[in-house]
């Protein structure tokens, strides 16, 4: 692990989105340390940036990737495919019904949750700050 880096992964099928993400975080800095942004567009890419790497603290998923529910299939291997509890997960989507809420969102498989169409660059940054801080 690089205890000088934050390691964030951005994992979204928008290209657009990403870009944006990516823009807004690149430069942060929690507890003196930078961050580093990885991005992927789908489950797939995701999941081989993380089987590759144990250094990743957190993973900023949109919950439809190319299915309807592959951000959370994705969010539910690094939890119990992988047994990965230590990487922040918050889940970044502008379509999230009551029932997914209730079956993904409230069992703890994400650490925060950021709806697209409320969430400004001072949001998502706050957001991303508490889940470090919860690493440091």
């Amino acid at each position: 692990m690089n205890a000088s880096t934050w390691n964030i992964l951005i994992v979204d099928d928008s290209l657009e989105i990403v870009e944006v993400l990516s823009f807004t975080l690149q430069g942060s800095r929690f507890d003196g340390r930078p961050s580093s942004i990885l991005r992927a567009h789908t489950k797939e890419e995701a999941a081989r940036i993380l089987s590759h790497r144990d250094d990743i603290d957190l993973a900023v998923i949109d919950a439809k990737l190319v299915h309807s529910d592959d951000g959370f299939q994705l969010a539910h291997w690094i939890r119990y495919g992988i047994g990965n509890q230590r990487i922040r997960l918050i889940l970044y989507t502008g379509h999230l019904r009551d029932e997914t809420f209730q079956q993904w969102v409230l069992p703890g498989l994400f650490d925060a949750y950021l709806p697209k169409q409320d969430s400004s660059i001072e949001v998502i940054r706050n957001s991303v700050d508490a889940a470090l801080a919860s690493l440091a």
